[in-house]
């Protein structure tokens, strides 16, 4: 079972359950909080982003044996170097042909026509307003 929890609501993850994160923040206190909170249920945590950077780089208790560092860059050398240049742009070619086409099932793309018109939402944009489904394609001429 997969759960989502906001991280102001850490305290609705069942602490009984084995659980494994995956980490977009890089905040180092809500990882401890996150560490302390499920103690020895806490199996893995995967860091995959640093979207709070600015509370990143502290301790936050996770033993090195229950954490990684996903980098895509690192990964992609190893896909080439697994698979080959040809298989490699053949592979991810089609997966992002398949997770497009997927996409376009729920997701809206909708254009604006440029800086002004992206000034008018930016606020509801930083304040995390705007629907999942809304894909904002800003035109600049």
């Amino acid at each position: 079972m997969t759960t989502t929890v906001n991280y102001d609501a850490l305290d609705d993850i069942d602490a009984s359950r084995p659980s494994a994160i995956v980490d977009m923040s890089g905040n180092s206190t809500l990882l401890a909080d996150i560490h302390t909170h499920l103690g020895d249920n806490l199996l893995h945590c995967l860091n995959v982003g640093l979207t709070h950077w600015s509370a990143s780089g502290g301790d936050t208790g996770i033993p090195d044996q229950k954490r990684e560092f996903f980098f895509a860059p690192s990964h992609i050398q190893m896909r080439l170097k697994e698979w080959g240049a040809e298989e490699f742009d053949k592979k991810s070619s089609q997966f992002i042909y398949d997770a497009a086409k997927k996409s376009a099932d729920w997701m809206a793309i909708e254009k604006l026509g440029g800086v002004a018109e992206l000034a008018e939402i930016y606020t509801d944009v930083c304040e995390g307003k705007l629907t999942p489904e809304r894909a904002l394609v800003i035109e600049l001429s």
